[in-house]
């Protein structure tokens, strides 16, 4: 292991054992959801993993929390997304027979993974709701 290495994974302990609960309990206040939580939390860790070389060391609490917000937020809008475009489908196609109803719901899983791959940034262009 080279020494630039192991500082890094020196460096990414200490600020996971010192700042996981907050930015955990943090997730939770936001979402109320213990389902959730871990699973954001992680990704949180992963991402400061991807930029530690970006990241102040005085500034990494802020940038912490920082994810957790927008990971919250972009899990939450996808959420809504998904239920909104289901419980449209549902309401819409009560008459249908079981096989169109399962195509259908094929074409949602299809449509929920592809809206997925897009960046962020294009998916909110997709989704803003009309005023």
């Amino acid at each position: 292991m080279r020494i630039e290495e192991k500082r890094d994974n020196n460096w990414f302990q200490s600020v996971f054992k010192e700042h996981y609960q907050y930015v955990r309990n943090f997730i939770y206040y936001l979402s109320g959801d213990l389902t959730i939580t871990d699973d954001l939390a992680q990704d949180v860790f992963l991402v400061l993993w991807e930029e530690r070389f970006n990241v102040k060391q005085k500034t990494v609490q802020s940038y912490l929390f920082a994810i957790a917000r927008n990971h919250y937020f972009k899990h939450h809008r996808k959420k809504k997304i998904h239920l909104n475009f289901s419980s449209s489908l549902i309401t819409m196609h009560e008459n249908e027979s079981p096989e169109y109803l399962m195509e259908l719901k094929e074409f949602d899983q299809k449509l929920q993974f592809a809206i997925a791959l897009l960046p962020e940034k294009n998916q909110s262009h997709f989704f803003n709701e009309p005023d």
